[in-house]
């Protein structure tokens, strides 16, 4: 009898010991991809949000940028806006809660690049965003840069990636073009 609860006992203290291992040590990328998942969460916004839930959801999202966080973007109608820092950037997502009754924010295909030293990583992603009175969703490859800071991983700039759809039409696409460059 004693022997199946000391079996029992053992399995149970070794999985507790995994998950709390799993919980409180975790590796960068999976603390990465974590903090991502809880942004995009705290980003996104609904129509019934109250004017509380709005503020205090807009200073939460502040703690995941550095207090000299870059922003780059260039979003489609929007043109191409550069943020500095917290303030800037806060400002910004004011407004977007002001024009917008609604957001809808997902990051997906993370990809990422963690430097050797586990304090700065890079995330090479693309972020949809499902916005009210839109028909289509906005899809956008964004980098996204990160460093630890005091056991969390901060976002310290964000800058959206050109893809083809978005060259600049200076770029000669002719076949005659490109039998001058060979």
């Amino acid at each position: 009898m004693q022997k199946p609860l000391y079996l029992l006992g053992t399995l149970v203290a070794i999985a507790l010991g995994i998950w709390g291992w799993r919980t409180f040590f975790q590796s960068p990328e999976r603390a990465i991809r974590s903090r991502l998942s809880h942004l995009a969460e705290e980003a996104s916004f609904g129509q019934k949000e109250s004017t509380l839930g709005k503020a205090t959801s807009l200073f939460s999202l502040m703690d995941y940028f550095t207090t000299n966080v870059e922003v780059r973007v260039e979003a489609r109608g929007f043109g191409a806006h550069t943020f500095n820092g917290r303030d800037e950037l806060m400002e910004y997502v004011k407004w977007m809660r002001i024009h917008f009754s609604s957001l809808k924010l997902d990051l997906l295909d993370i990809n990422l690049t963690i430097d050797p030293d586990k304090k700065s990583a890079k995330a090479n992603l693309t972020g949809k965003a499902q916005v009210s009175g839109e028909r289509d969703p906005w899809i956008q490859e964004v980098d996204v840069y990160l460093k630890k800071v005091d056991g969390n991983w901060l976002i310290e700039k964000v800058e959206t990636v050109r893809t083809l759809g978005q060259m600049p039409s200076t770029i000669p696409l002719s076949p005659a073009a490109f039998q001058r460059a060979a």
